[in-house]
């Protein structure tokens, strides 16, 4: 977890140069939806889809176990500072027991296949096998869509990676300050969090 967040900073800081040089790697680091429409244009649909796919679903196996394993308690250290968390799962985890939450979770997994969606996934114990179908249907719509937006504003994409590579510098300078302010701010959050995943266990 701690190396994918440091690889979406490195993406953050360098992605100016990366969409010119190598969007494969930026999607390697990376695969924000900017990185997808960024780079889509550049890569065939193999190298695309392939890379962006395993990419993608890497981090969304390790949160659901955690949601499976350590159950209500790992949404409570979710939501400790995440308030997103908090309001779509509640504080503790319970919106996940209340009627027809199982089948609004099924859906999310589809719409939003994100790290959170997949660790309420593994809080509501769905079977391992619907969660990974779901996971991967919502993560190749997800690169769908982005390929086809991708196409659709290709001249207005290439506009902004051409004027991207006339201002490189001063791009990636400011690139690197506002990944700098992240790191700060996500590392004090880290600071928070990563004593309480930790002691997940020690919990009744």
């Amino acid at each position: 977890m701690v190396a994918l967040l440091v690889t979406g900073w490195v993406a953050g800081a360098t992605w100016a140069e990366l969409i010119k040089s190598s969007p494969v790697t930026l999607l390697m680091l990376s695969p924000a939806s900017r990185n997808l429409l960024l780079v889509t244009n550049s890569l065939d649909a193999w190298t695309y889809y392939g890379v962006g796919l395993i990419r993608h679903i890497i981090p969304d196996p390790v949160f659901y176990l955690l949601g499976y394993w350590y159950g209500r308690r790992a949404i409570r250290w979710a939501a400790e500072d995440n308030p997103g968390v908090e309001k779509l799962f509640g504080k503790d985890g319970s919106a996940l027991v209340k009627p027809g939450a199982r089948k609004v979770l099924m859906v999310m997994a589809v719409l939003l296949p994100n790290n959170w969606v997949s660790l309420a996934c593994g809080t509501a114990r769905l079977p391992i096998p619907l969660f990974v179908a779901l996971n991967l249907t919502g993560t190749i719509i997800r690169l769908a869509l982005c390929r086809w937006l991708g196409q659709v504003f290709e001249a207005e994409i290439r506009g902004f990676a051409d004027w991207v590579g006339r201002y490189q510098t001063p791009v990636m300078v400011a690139s690197i300050a506002i990944t700098l302010v992240f790191v700060w701010i996500q590392g004090r959050r880290a600071t928070r969090e990563i004593p309480g995943l930790v002691h997940l266990g020690d919990e009744d």
